[in-house]
């Protein structure tokens, strides 16, 4: 091996490791953007559903007045005759 290949091998294995080093300091700060991205994306859903729950509790209890009332039963065996 001449003395240029030496060279730019040594070059070349610094700028990988500079590279290397720069990804594994770099990865932790992006994956804790992830993270509050992802959190904040969570906690839309999380509320989004609470709030259909709710809606759902409200239309369960309609139907459940709604038939147990005594107007329910009247009609039910109106429609039996």
């Amino acid at each position: 091996m001449d003395p240029f290949q030496m060279v730019v091998v040594i070059v070349l294995i610094g700028t990988g490791a500079g590279l290397i080093k720069f990804y594994i300091k770099h990865r932790e700060n992006f994956s804790e953007k992830d993270s509050q991205v992802d959190a904040k994306v969570l906690l839309a859903k999380i509320d989004e559903q609470y709030k259909t729950i709710q809606a759902l509790e409200k239309r369960i209890q309609n139907l459940e007045t709604v038939i147990t009332s005594n107007e329910y039963n009247l009609n039910q065996k109106f429609k039996e005759l």
